[in-house]
């Protein structure tokens, strides 16, 4: 089963939501979504924020491919 995890905030390295997330799966698709301009709402990260969610998302990929799982990360401009 492939399963699609949006990163949303600065939160979801949290290995007990990441063991949850990924039951059941063989293939994690980690997606960090920048937005160009200052946020309205307290998810997603802004351009200036860009390593700050390039190094979250490398973190919870170690974590997983350590569990034996194929990670694929995508990075979304919105």
């Amino acid at each position: 089963m492939d399963i699609l995890i949006p990163i949303l905030s600065k939160t979801e390295n949290q290995d007990t939501y990441l063991d949850a997330a990924v039951k059941g799966a063989k293939k994690v698709y980690l997606m960090i979504i920048v937005e160009a301009k200052n946020l309205e709402y307290d998810f997603g990260f802004t351009a200036s924020q860009i390593s700050l969610g390039n190094q979250l998302m490398e973190d919870i990929k170690k974590y997983l491919t350590e569990k034996g799982l194929l990670v694929f990360d995508v990075l979304e401009w919105g």
